[in-house]
């Protein structure tokens, strides 16, 4: 078992979503880190893809890759009619 210390204010915090939500404190904790961990991952996806983005070459390149794959599916649907494909692709 590990001990690290807390500030005061911070253990009143940790109690009390305790006691809200009807948890032990270590899910607390676990479901904290666990969260932290996930926004991490998806914040740098999201500074990835601004990047890629910003980047016109690159963007052009990945489009051109898109159209491509977009045709080998061949399944008589255009990405207009697919709402969530074409707003991925900033359509």
């Amino acid at each position: 078992m590990a001990i690290t210390r807390i500030s005061e204010s911070d253990h009143r915090l940790w109690q009390n979503l305790a006691n809200q939500t009807g948890k032990q404190p270590q899910q607390i904790i676990h479901e904290a880190l666990d969260k932290y961990q996930r926004d991490l991952l998806l914040d740098s996806i999201s500074d990835g893809y601004s990047r890629l983005k910003a980047d016109k070459a690159s963007w052009v390149a990945v489009n051109d890759e898109r159209g491509l794959l977009e045709a080998a599916g061949n399944d008589g649907c255009k990405t207009r009619e697919r709402p969530h494909i074409a707003e991925a692709y900033g359509e």
